[in-house]
């Protein structure tokens, strides 16, 4: 059997399959840290990030290595969103439709306003809390309260953006991650 191994230009993630088939397949692309790379600045090889315990904003530089990339807002949380949402929805969305806004949902998820690249360590405890609950935790206590704002309204904005995807074409608009933010 022939097997394929290929990369699609400018998404992380896509569907394969088509509404014939009956069903289609969530393909990944890239490791994180290459997607949140492309948007990040680069210096002599190294990747530059945005240091979360500097007291005023700066740009530090790391190896590739010792970095990961984030995404702001947790997959797993816009999961769990897309899941309650096609569950509360069942019978009014179309396999078709529900292609289109997983692969609307997905184009906000890996893109650049919502990516980044961040310290390893901090990416992996950050798990799926929004950003005042990962500054109450041990790892998070130190990270500059500012840097937390700004990864607050990251994540806000990216919400508010697949919001409206879900949102498009209901009677009454919903905040699907009024949930994620309660703890905020």
């Amino acid at each position: 059997e022939t097997v394929y191994n290929l990369q699609v230009a400018d998404h992380h993630t896509y569907f394969v399959g088509t509404p014939e088939w009956g069903w289609a397949v969530w393909a990944h692309n890239a490791a994180y840290v290459d997607l949140a790379a492309r948007y990040a600045p680069k210096k002599k090889g190294l990747i530059g990030y945005r240091d979360p315990y500097a007291a005023k904003a700066k740009t530090v530089y790391a190896r590739r290595s010792k970095l990961a990339g984030d995404h702001t807002l947790p997959q797993k949380e816009v999961g769990n969103v897309l899941k309650k949402f096609f569950k509360d929805n069942r019978g009014q969305v179309t396999s078709r439709q529900e292609q289109e806004i997983r692969a609307a949902v997905n184009e906000i998820l890996h893109g650049r306003g919502n990516m980044r690249v961040m310290p390893r360590g901090l990416n992996s405890a950050k798990r799926n809390r929004n950003a005042a609950e990962f500054a109450r935790t041990p790892l998070g206590k130190d990270v500059n309260p500012s840097y937390v704002g700004y990864i607050q309204r990251i994540q806000r904005n990216t919400a508010n953006k697949i919001n409206e995807v879900l949102n498009k074409g209901q009677s009454q608009a919903q905040d699907w991650f009024a949930r994620f933010f309660a703890g905020s």
